[in-house]
């Protein structure tokens, strides 16, 4: 019959998130789209039930890093050597654009108060700049039992750490931006230190990784806001 399904493929979007739908196949040439799958963590899951469900050949899994299937779930981009350069070329640029013009007005003599003002607010905004991109350069790969924390460090190297779920006091959900559409995950270690994840864009989504985070780290999902 033209009505009956030929097949069933998952289809992968990504754009400011990583999205996953079910395409259907009918005989007829017709395909349909599911809404996007909700539990970003169960997708390879969801999708062999479905075919199971409906009597039809497993399809071929899209490579899916939040996935509980996965060893290590990963959130951010790892830092690559061309991240680095380009960091520390942009620190470099940064304090000679910074430090020239005050160096040539104080050998000059023609050092104002209104430069001084000019050239500190510079400062601060780069300095802002750099605490932006090293908050924003974070990369995490989520085992069983312990979580790898990888990221730029001011001065443009990579500082790597590790956290176990004996060192967590609880795991929430937070505002990730101005966007309502961007969340973080934030894990209060019991030092009092916080340390907050690459930015996920829904709700819906940053819930499915939180919960998939508390279980991996074996903790009570009580300790989960």
């Amino acid at each position: 019959m033209d009505n009956e399904i030929s097949r069933i493929r998952l289809r992968k979007s990504i754009g400011k998130s990583v999205e996953f739908t079910l395409v259907v196949e009918i005989e007829s040439g017709d395909t349909l789209a599911s809404p996007p799958l909700p539990d970003i963590t169960q997708v390879q899951k969801t999708t062999l039930q479905i075919a199971w469900l409906l009597q039809l050949p497993a399809p071929e899994l899209a490579e899916n890093p939040f996935d509980a299937a996965n060893p290590g779930i990963r959130l951010g981009k790892p830092i690559s050597s061309k991240r680095v350069r380009a960091y520390r070329a942009l620190l470099v640029l940064l304090v000679c654009s910074l430090s020239l013009p005050f160096i040539y007005a104080l050998w000059s003599g023609k050092l104002s108060a209104l430069g001084i003002a000019v050239w500190s607010l510079s400062a601060i905004m780069a300095f802002v700049l750099i605490r932006y991109l090293y908050r924003t350069s974070a990369f995490w790969i989520v085992h069983d039992g312990v979580i790898r924390f990888e990221r730029l460090s001011l001065m443009g190297t990579t500082e790597a750490d590790t956290v176990g779920g004996d060192d967590v006091e609880r795991i929430d959900v937070e505002s990730g931006g101005r966007k309502g559409s961007h969340y973080v995950i934030a894990i209060r270690l019991r030092t009092g230190r916080k340390i907050r994840s690459p930015v996920l864009v829904g709700k819906d989504q940053a819930r499915a990784v939180q919960a998939e985070i508390v279980r991996r780290l074996g903790l009570n999902p009580s300790g989960a806001g």
